[in-house]
C-alpha cells in the first residue's frame, strides 16, 4: 500500500507534470486528491508544487481509513483549478 502511495505521489505526478506541464488534479487509490502546479523557471522545468491533500467527493479509498479519509477537507476538482493559469507557473527571471 505504501508503495503504491510513493508511486502515485512522486513519480507519476513527476511525469505528468513534465509531460502537460499544466496544473492538473491528480486522485489516489486512498481517495484522497493533490492540486499538482509544474514550476517552469525560463522555460525550464524545475519541479512541481503539490497542494493538498483534499478528500475527493466522487469516491473514498479504504474502510478501515474513512475516519482519517472524512477529516481532510472535501472539494471539487473545478473548484481548485478554477484560480490557477491554464499553463504552467512560470518564473521570468
Amino acid at each position: 500500500l505504501l508503495k503504491r502511495c510513493i508511486k502515485e505521489h512522486h513519480s507519476d505526478e513527476f511525469f505528468q507534470s513534465l509531460k502537460q506541464r499544466s496544473p492538473f488534479v491528480i486522485h489516489c487509490h486512498a481517495g484522497a486528491m493533490e492540486l499538482v502546479i509544474p514550476l517552469i523557471v525560463n522555460e525550464v522545468f524545475c519541479g512541481v508544487l503539490c497542494v493538498g491533500t483534499f478528500r475527493s467527493p466522487q469516491k473514498y479509498g479504504y474502510n478501515e481509513f474513512i475516519g482519517e479519509w472524512q477529516k481532510l477537507p472535501e472539494i471539487k476538482d473545478k473548484d481548485l483549478l478554477q484560480y490557477l493559469p491554464s499553463s504552467g507557473v512560470y518564473i521570468h527571471r
